[in-house]
């Protein structure tokens, strides 16, 4: 027993705090203080009697009770439960989370049935069930009288009560018991035997809770036989009684064979001549108390031996009513499903492609589109071609919809909720049939004729519901008109918003079976009417604004103030990786970094959506994971915009020197301590081999010490991602403020995680990495603000580099003793300019088509290579459209800042070309392009880490034509008044000389060796 406790007592220390019950101190949570009072009781007779000592309730203090806090912390609380009350009689239903289960008896249970046969897989979708069976109380109070034959006890049961009675209660139920969005209803069987074996807390018992009957169940050898107060006997895994013995209990399933396929929430075959009862009864052998024993009963069909258990669901259905019109909202319950169409689907467009994993939340959806009169009951005008009630409202604009659905929400939205239309992923869910979904290829069949109104069987809208449904008993979600959804229109590759254009959905009256596929998009913009056009209504919860003061006030931003210091493993270091190698010095400049990893809360508050593999209910707390690399660009650049800040993510190096503890460095192996335990969450200090989950997952952030700068969780939790590419060794040479090489396959991760069994994983030297698009329940990120050298911008699934230039002075243009320059680029004179931003490199194809939505561009060569024959006017028009995407200020270079930034800013060596006294190091040229343009960044960079601005490519430059004076200037511009502009640099097949970092062009036209890099202004 003293074994067993000791390691009891490690894994409460390592596990939050859980429920009151096993509560033995008082203090209102289960801890580690709990076990160590039992454990001090038992073996020193050592303890405080609080009332809640007793926890199995046998009146004394023993090591049952030690057993029942360990049971919790093994298996998680209890679960939640909710208090109801119906004309002053009060009833208990338990939460059932959904899962995935093997249902019926095995091939090998000699004591089974045929019709227990074969086992199959369900998967059912979360539900609330009766902690007990319906008491005799319950039913008076709903029913106003008792049916039951023994009625001396109204704990009991109520029994003689037929299936058809069942309902009658149900339904009396539902209507003095108003639950928004949920119903109470009878248990599918697959629901009951799902919570009968425990539902996710199976302990694989024979019966209800036990493989001793007697523990759990009222039946042959022990009921005297007679029928028992509910309650008596001991529960099972869920916290729920009486589902072996006592009475039998109706479902609402037809009984029929079972069959060996995989099934999600069924609901049995559609008629048949018995209902299923389950449970077996007081005077019943122990056989027929088994979870998966079946039993059929005619509807009418009634007995001593029968009752009932309630469950909660999400109702089928709401009914609305506005200014006299009512309209029907289909309840759908959340699931996970692929949406688009697949590879292999001939007629699928290429943006319904590539089918993709989507999660979606429980909402409500239109039963119909919106119909005429729906419409005309809010609005002032109908703007419908075609007329008549019931038909859907047509010709309607996204603008439109969006007033009518304002003043719907007005009128009848119920507290905490809003109408509003659906997004995408919700559309094509439902009309898939969500969790019910058979795979159909229009929204219910096969054949499109049975649920469609199309081009071949009408010539104008129909009246709604004049087709069959789809699996929900959802109507028209193909054909009749065209659905708006709220979002904008986004590419499935790389889940990137448009901006402009809103999708459509299902398909129409006057088109093609191929618009009907429930994977078909359409788009377009807000504003645009066409005959074809209507909308579907959805009701959800209502968002919580995202406020950007709460958003500060949840992140905690510590000042690293700049140093030097040795990056990397000591050569003696036995655990070290190649890649930790070798140690050398690094100065970072000042800058702040987040206290804790991003947490969920935050990760939800600013994208809308949570991936998260551990979402617990304390997940808010928990660091965000499940993230790739561009995702967190995506939601930085979001919090960005949302707070006026200029966060990002942190650098290897400055990441590192904070792990350090920054200029306050104790010189830890860990950061923070010589001990792992002290600071890092990781597997050996989760105890999975109790618990049973590799690793467990993530914890709470800061509830381990921090390090010397007040930083928590640098070690373990999760692995933190950082902004540079990775390199598998590092440089030899001192470095200042190092962002990593310019491009690579994977990048930077940094701190361990809870995954990792050795603590060496969690060292501060330790390194690992992660592809761009990687998710993992292991990675997430903690923020960094300050200097930055370099910004990452993602548009539409393209990233490109922008690099930061300090502002200062320079001498602009040739000498006098350039013999090589022409006179266009004198006289030198001094330029001073302040901070800017300026593009790592020439913009790309990619960019280009990413920015302005076209698939193709001219004398296209590949994704990585230079856009060009651009004239200046398009270019700032691809400027323009990139600000308004981004909230940047995008522009052309002035011609001082291109020259600026190409002879390395303040960093400049004073080279000949930019980057190089050696062209061939910095440029594609006549020397050595073979007559061809290359992809851009495959020569080295300058001092500022900037690609190309020798050779390649010619670029545009804001200004119009000038010529230099000698006058000092600050911040020069040149407003374009002509026709002609400046462009600098050179292309793949100018000579040397053309290649100076001083050459200067002018022209009016666009050409194939003209291209153009981008600046932001400040």
């Amino acid at each position: 027993m003293k074994k067993v406790l000791l390691s009891l007592l490690f894994v409460a220390l390592t596990l939050p705090s859980f429920a009151l019950k096993g509560d033995v101190d008082g203090d209102g949570v289960v801890t580690a203080s709990d076990v160590t009072a039992v454990y001090n009781y038992l073996l020193n007779g050592d303890m405080q009697f609080y009332a809640t000592s007793d926890v199995d309730g046998d009146g004394t203090v023993t090591a049952a009770d030690v057993m029942v806090i360990y049971n919790i912390l093994l298996n998680g609380p209890e679960s939640e439960t909710t208090n109801y009350t119906v004309n002053g009689v009060t009833f208990t239903m338990v939460d059932v989370d959904g899962g995935t289960f093997t249902m019926g008896a095995p091939s090998g249970d000699s004591n089974a049935e045929a019709d227990e046969k074969p086992q199959h897989q369900v998967t059912v979708s979360s539900f609330a069930i009766g902690q007990t069976e319906v008491t005799q109380e319950l039913w008076t109070a709903v029913m106003g009288s008792n049916p039951s034959l023994y009625d001396e006890n109204n704990k009991f049961p109520v029994h003689s009560i037929t299936w058809n009675d069942c309902q009658n209660f149900i339904a009396a139920l539902n209507s003095q018991l108003h639950i928004n969005g949920y119903e109470f209803a009878m248990p599918t069987e697959a629901q009951w035997e799902f919570a009968a074996r425990g539902g996710n807390q199976s302990r694989g018992y024979y019966y209800v809770g036990s493989n001793n009957i007697d523990d759990v169940a009222w039946y042959q050898s022990n009921s005297n036989d007679q029928l028992h107060e509910v309650g008596k006997k001991a529960a099972n895994e869920l916290g729920i009684y009486d589902m072996s013995g006592n009475v039998t209990e109706w479902c609402q399933d037809w009984k029929a064979n079972y069959t060996s396929e995989a099934q999600v929430d069924p609901v049995g075959p559609d008629d048949g001549t018995y209902r299923v009862g389950r449970g077996g009864y007081y005077s019943q052998t122990a056989n027929y108390c088994r979870i998966t024993d079946r039993v059929g009963y005619r509807p009418n069909g009634y007995g001593a031996n029968i009752g009932l258990r309630l469950v909660l669901v999400p109702a089928a259905k709401q009914t609305f009513t506005v200014n006299g019109v009512s309209f029907n909202m289909i309840n759908v319950a959340g699931g996970t499903y692929m949406m688009g169409a697949p590879d292999d689907d001939t007629e699928a467009f290429y943006y319904e492609k590539p089918r993709h994993r989507v999660d979606v939340a429980s909402f409500a959806i239109g039963e119909t589109e919106v119909t005429q009169a729906l419409w005309n009951a809010l609005m002032s005008t109908n703007p419908s071609q075609f007329s008549g009630d019931n038909k859907p409202v047509n010709s309607v604009s996204w603008d439109e919809g969006q007033e009518f659905i304002s003043k719907l929400n007005a009128a009848i939205a119920p507290e905490g909720y809003e109408f509003r239309l659906p997004t995408e992923e919700e559309w094509e869910y439902a009309a898939r049939g969500g969790n019910k979904s058979q795979g159909y290829k229009y929204a219910g069949s096969n054949n499109i004729d049975d649920v469609a109104w199309y081009d071949e069987n009408c010539s104008s809208t129909q009246d709604v519901a004049t087709k069959a449904p789809n699996e929900l008993g959802i109507y028209d979600m193909s054909g009749n008109v065209m659905e708006w959804c709220g979002n904008y229109l986004y590419n499935y590759e790389g889940n990137c918003w448009d901006g402009f254009d809103h999708p459509q959905r299902g398909g129409w009256w006057s088109y093609v079976p191929r618009a009907c596929r429930v994977t078909y998009r359409s788009m377009y913009n807000e504003a645009t009417v066409i005959d074809y056009m209507g909308l579907r209504l959805v009701l959800a919860p209502k968002p919580e604004p995202l406020d950007a003061e709460r958003i500060l006030n949840s992140i905690n931003m510590i000042e690293v103030e700049g140093g030097t210091f040795m990056m990397g493993a000591n050569e003696g270091d036995n655990s070290a990786i190649e890649d930790e190698f070798p140690r050398h010095q690094v100065t970072v400049s000042t800058f702040s970094i987040a206290q804790t990893e991003v947490t969920q809360e935050l990760w939800e508050l600013v994208m809308g959506y949570n991936r998260s593999a551990y979402t617990r209910a304390d997940r808010y707390n928990h660091p965000v994971e499940n993230v790739s690399w561009e995702e967190c660009q995506e939601f930085i650049t979001k919090l960005n915009a949302m707070t006026g800040r200029e966060f990002r993510l942190p650098t290897e190096a400055e990441w590192e020197f904070a792990a350090r503890g920054g200029n306050l460095s104790q010189g830890y192996l860990y950061p923070g301590s010589n001990n792992v335990n002290e600071v890092a969450w990781n597997w050996q200090i989760i105890p999975s081999h109790v618990l049973g989950e590799p690793g467990f997952g993530t914890q709470p952030v800061a509830t381990k010490a921090p390090n010397e700068l007040g930083l928590y969780d640098m070690a373990g939790n999760v692995d933190e991602l950082c902004s540079d590419w990775y390199a598998e060794q590092y440089p030899a040479e001192a470095q200042v403020n190092p962002t990593g090489p310019a491009t690579g396959d994977a990048r930077i991760s940094r701190g361990g995680n809870w995954a990792y069994y050795s603590p060496d994983y969690c060292r501060i030297s330790f390194r690992g990495n992660r592809l761009e698009y990687e998710h993992t329940r292991a990675t997430g990120f903690r923020l960094a603000e300050g200097p930055s050298t370099k910004k990452t911008i993602s548009v539409n699934g393209v990233r490109f580099n922008m690099i930061k230039v300090d502002g200062g002075t320079f001498t602009m243009g040739a000498s006098d003793n350039d013999t090589q320059a022409y006179d266009i680029e004198r006289p030198a004179h001094q330029v001073t300019l302040s901070d800017y931003w300026i593009g790592e490199t020439e913009v790309t194809e990619a960019l280009w088509k990413a920015v302005m939505e076209v698939d193709a561009v001219p004398f296209t060569l590949g994704d990585n290579y230079p856009i060009r024959r651009m004239s200046w006017n398009q270019c700032m028009q691809f400027a323009q459209r990139l600000s308004q995407l981004t909230g940047l200020n995008f522009t052309l270079p002035t011609e001082a800042q291109w020259e600026f930034a190409a002879r390395g800013g303040n960093l400049t060596h004073g080279y000949l070309y930019a980057g190089s006294a050696n062209l061939d190091d910095v440029a594609w040229w006549a020397g050595n392009s073979d007559d061809v343009l290359h992809e851009v960044a495959t020569k080295a960079p300058n001092e500022l880490g900037i690609y190309d601005m020798c050779g390649n490519i010619a670029e545009w430059c804001l200004d119009d034509i000038y010529d230099y004076t000698t006058e000092p200037q600050v911040d020069p511009t040149h407003p374009n008044v002509t026709t002609n502009n400046m462009v600098r640099s050179s292309s793949w097949d100018d000579v040397a000389k053309d290649c100076r970092l001083t050459t200067r062009w002018k022209t009016n036209g666009s050409s194939a060796w003209i291209g153009f890099r981008l600046a932001i202004q400040n």
